[in-house]
């Protein structure tokens, strides 16, 4: 019997689609195989991470102590819109000990997905390493909704490949999972939104064994075995401004680079958990900033993400939300808007169009 010869294999021919786009193919012999590489420990590069956290367990003071730590050898991209710079921004990077000269703030944030290439770009000029995006909601476009996360990321996940630049998101948690769950599920789920996209994924809170410790533990890695959960210090601090006045700011100190807490019990921790209301309001303002939307759709949303419609209720007042009815009878219907002073309106305005750095 006479067996056949494999037969030669080549990488086919590019052919246009009817609707113009198409898809080059390579061979696998033809990939390289690379190690990861981190430009801080569990921080990869040329990958998108998230990191996770409850209000005031001090998730952007971390973002500070990692952008500190790349900043004594690589540029850093640091873009928070949640603060003020000068206020807060500032000071906590210089109280991390930062390279001040190597830090570069945004005016106003880059959007995702329109600003890849102008992230790309700034990339390139600064020579950066690491890109922080605080918080995650405030560089997502309006159409960056959980279902569409994956495809509107795409473009960045390409870029951080060409680029060989770290990213990470700071996030918010946005529900308690059961105790059965998977910790994922505190972060929109496993299968959808950022915690998909990203190739690594932190839970960053307070320490169970001890209250004024932080842990960043790992929920999701690609590639490695990660045994252990990194354990800081929150120390106070303080910096001066030109004129000598005096600005206490936390700071974050790393004291176990192989702690055993892991995410379920960071996530569990009562001791550390942020009250409804705040995690609410929180997810409220996110989901308001780009404009007004149906109070039924609210309350849809909120229950997926693990909200009820009375604390979804009580975070609207705090945020001093404006309810407005249209039409009457059956086909009326209440939509809940953010008042015209609210900063989030602002960011969203930049976000949508209106955004303008000097040199692009």
């Amino acid at each position: 019997m006479t067996m056949r010869g494999a037969r030669k294999t080549q990488a086919p021919r590019v052919q246009a689609a009817s609707n113009g786009r198409s898809v080059s193919m390579r061979l696998a012999s033809q990939v390289e195989a690379t190690e990861i590489e981190f430009v801080a420990p569990g921080i990869p590069r040329g990958m998108i991470t998230v990191v996770s956290g409850r209000p005031g367990d001090g998730k952007s003071i971390w973002a500070a102590a990692l952008a500190a730590r790349v900043s004594q050898t690589e540029a850093v991209i640091f873009s928070n819109h949640e603060d003020h710079h000068g206020i807060v921004v500032r000071p906590r990077l210089e109280a991390a000990g930062a390279v001040m000269t190597r830090c570069f703030i945004p005016a106003e944030p880059f959007v995702l997905p329109q600003d890849v290439g102008l992230l790309e770009k700034r990339i390139k000029q600064t020579v950066a390493g690491l890109v922080v995006l605080d918080a995650a909601r405030q560089h997502l476009g309006p159409s960056a909704t959980n279902g569409q996360q994956i495809l509107v990321l795409t473009p960045l996940k390409r870029m951080l490949e060409r680029t060989n630049c770290a990213c990470v998101f700071i996030d918010h948690l946005i529900k308690r999972p059961s105790r059965t769950a998977h910790p994922l599920e505190a972060l929109a789920g496993t299968g959808s939104g950022l915690p998909a996209a990203a190739r690594f994924v932190y839970v960053f809170g307070r320490n169970p064994h001890d209250g004024e410790e932080r842990v960043l533990a790992p929920v999701k890695v690609t590639a490695i075995r990660a045994e252990f959960s990194f354990v800081y210090e929150m120390q106070d601090a303080a910096v001066f401004t030109k004129d000598g006045k005096q600005i206490e700011v936390g700071r974050l100190l790393l004291v176990n680079d192989q702690g055993d807490v892991d995410a379920s019990q960071v996530i569990a921790f009562n001791g550390g958990k942020a009250p409804d209301g705040a995690i609410a309001g929180e997810y409220l303002v996110g989901l308001l900033m780009f404009g007004p939307r149906d109070a039924k759709e609210v309350a849809d949303e909120g229950k997926d993400a693990g909200f009820s419609w009375r604390t979804l209720q009580r975070a609207a007042e705090q945020a001093g939300v404006q309810r407005k009815r249209h039409g009457f009878g059956k086909g009326s219907k209440v939509t809940w808007a953010l008042p015209d002073s609210h900063p989030a309106l602002k960011v969203a305005a930049a976000m949508t169009g209106q955004t303008t750095i000097p040199g692009a």
